[in-house]
């Protein structure tokens, strides 16, 4: 049996933590359960990017699931739920490839202007008083982008393909490396507006980790 080393700032607090949940759980939560739990939530999740044909306007919000189906197939022993695992990861990175050139399409050279900084006005932001009413603002807003424009720009051949090469990364696959250095040294970061740009860490790290030369 093999040993919990535990080294976080946060290692009392989760002990704690860990005794309460355990002296209050239902006898029926056994750790086969969870772990059963934990591999439908993956299966669910591999599922649903494929039938979302990927939208790759949301691809920044695939790579969680991606770097979340990453570490279940680390710490999976049981080979057929391990397959299970590597199998969604190749899919999501397969679909992830398809839209992963599109870095090529930004330009360095060009000064996009920023038109985003009062967005209320912009993305004619109302109160939303139901789910349909914050559905419609919401698709609105994805297509009122200004054509040239900073954000759409860098949201389009940036946060998207960058995510792309995130899901690739996390897949582990070597044949993925190459096209995952491109679209990071791509990029003149210091021209850059959005946030999104963190998307270029988690590249990186995750194709140094998962993506042995």
């Amino acid at each position: 049996m093999s040993s919990r080393i535990q080294t976080s700032i946060l290692n009392k607090a989760e002990k704690k933590a860990l005794v309460w949940l355990a002296e209050r759980q239902p006898r029926w939560v056994t750790s086969d359960f969870l772990t059963y739990v934990g591999v439908m939530g993956a299966v669910v999740c591999a599922i649903g990017c494929l039938l979302s044909n990927v939208d790759k306007n949301f691809l920044w919000i695939y790579v969680k699931g991606q770097a979340a189906l990453r570490m279940l197939f680390d710490m999976e022993t049981d080979p057929d739920a391990k397959e299970a695992f590597l199998a969604g990861l190749r899919a999501n990175a397969s679909n992830a490839f398809k839209v992963v050139g599109d870095y090529k399409l930004y330009n360095n050279s060009a000064n996009y202007p920023f038109t985003s900084s009062d967005w209320r006005r912009i993305y004619k932001w109302r109160p939303q008083k139901s789910q349909k009413d914050a559905e419609e603002l919401a698709m609105m807003q994805l297509n009122s982008h200004l054509h040239g424009s900073a954000r759409k720009m860098e949201r389009n051949y940036m946060t998207n393909p960058m995510s792309a090469a995130a899901m690739l990364a996390f897949s582990g696959d070597p044949k993925y490396r190459e096209t995952v250095e491109k679209v990071i040294s791509h990029y003149d970061y210091s021209k850059f507006h959005l946030g999104e740009i963190i998307y270029a860490s988690v590249a990186y790290s995750a194709m140094e980790t998962y993506i042995k030369e």
